[in-house]
């Protein structure tokens, strides 16, 4: 039989402050966004289309998350599926809020580099996992450019430029 949680003064503290960040945050969020225009943007916007959305990003994160934990798994870093899923959610969340879109991914790395045995293992799943979608989603690119009727020989020699000054 385990014991009841107790909140230390620490704890508490913790707690309030994170609290009162998340206020912050929602009071400054008032202040600065027109919310009249957010409204009439809401009402515009379609229930299907975005129940679409919401269920495709859904499927999205439970892939993302078996990906990172399949590629943590390689690497001999127990990840839990459960916690891979709240790292990633957690993780987006980080990239779309904070400017460089890269904060989730080094909270994710230290997060699990902290719980796991094996920093080195967990940061290196982190950083294979995101170069693994910076591959696919620059093959996706290349492929869409290159295959489109529309790329005329300007944007193909555009394209192999970027191309070979990425690898080289």
């Amino acid at each position: 039989m385990s014991t009841p949680r107790r909140f230390t003064s620490g704890r508490r503290a913790s707690i309030a402050l994170r609290f009162g960040v998340s206020l912050g945050a929602l009071f400054l969020l008032s202040r600065l966004v027109d919310a009249e225009a957010v409204l009439v943007r809401l009402r515009a916007l379609s229930p299907t289309w975005a129940t679409a959305a919401l269920l495709l990003s859904v499927v999205q994160a439970l892939v993302l998350a078996w990906r990172w934990r399949v590629t943590a798994s390689r690497l001999g870093v127990d990840l839990p599926y459960r916690t891979a899923l709240s790292e990633y959610y957690l993780g987006n969340f980080l990239n779309q809020l904070l400017p460089g879109g890269v904060t989730g991914d080094a909270a994710r790395a230290w997060r699990s580099a902290r719980t796991g045995p094996s920093a080195g293992a967990a940061v290196r799943a982190v950083v294979l996992e995101r170069l693994s979608a910076q591959i696919v989603m620059s093959t996706g690119a290349v492929l869409s450019l290159t295959l489109l009727p529309a790329a005329d020989a300007a944007v193909r020699l555009a394209l192999a430029g970027a191309i070979v000054a990425g690898v080289g």
